[in-house]
């Protein structure tokens, strides 16, 4: 009778226990964390490119492992983006003329924000998806 007492409080204790924790939200808080840390590379790289050559590279194209492959000297500052890092993961490049340019990704904890950094800004915000991650049009919103 005992024991059944004690594995009924042990099993009552680790259902409350895994509602607390909550494995799915903390995996997606992690793989913000590397969002962030990507796109904060990623960005740099872009930012060394346009000290160096003057202006920032009008558009970027990758080839099929997500190396830059145009502009040509890009590769010497990004040795690839990191799309896919985490699982379905995807940097998006906007130039907004020669001296600004920003670059987006969904966020996983709460897909309906971004996590977005212009040269403008020199830093990462959080954006809403609907209004200002895909565009320059509405940036006011960006925490």
């Amino acid at each position: 009778m005992e024991l059944l007492v004690v594995v009924s409080l042990v099993g009552i204790l680790a259902g409350v226990m895994i509602s607390i924790i909550n494995p799915v939200k903390q995996r997606k808080i992690a793989e913000d964390g590397v969002k962030m840390a990507n796109l904060q590379k990623y960005a740099l790289g872009i930012e060394a490119y346009g000290n160096a050559n003057g202006a920032y590279p009008a558009a970027i194209s990758l080839d099929s492992n997500n190396v830059p492959t145009s502009p040509a000297d890009l590769v010497n500052f990004v040795s690839r983006v990191p799309n896919g890092e985490p699982a379905g993961a995807t940097y998006l490049y906007y130039p907004t003329g020669s001296d600004n340019f920003a670059v987006v990704v969904t966020k996983s904890e709460d897909t309906v924000y971004c996590f977005k950094y212009r040269s403008a800004w020199g830093k990462i915000r959080t954006c809403p998806v609907s209004t200002s991650c895909g565009s320059e049009a509405s940036v006011t919103d960006c925490i």
